[in-house]
């Protein structure tokens, strides 16, 4: 085997060289941004009314007279 001074194998054929096609090797980088989301939301109330019975007492007065020896009684 020969060689030359930088320690390299001498081709003692005086081949050329193969040169095969390029390789690609891809590499995959993923990077994260913020991108707004926008979620409408509406609210609907329905109110509900439901009768709660209070109880109020409502009087009213009536008076007689009332004379001894009388037939006719006096309503007022």
């Amino acid at each position: 085997m020969n060689t030359n001074m930088n320690n390299q194998t001498v081709n003692p054929c005086g081949c050329t060289p193969i040169v095969c096609p390029e390789r690609v090797c891809v590499v995959h980088c993923t990077h994260r941004y913020n991108q707004p989301v926008i979620i409408p939301v509406r609210t609907h109330v329905v109110n509900h009314f439901v009768p709660c019975y209070t109880y109020e007492i409502v009087r009213s007065t009536s008076e007689e007279n009332v004379c001894p020896g009388n037939t006719q009684q006096g309503l007022r």
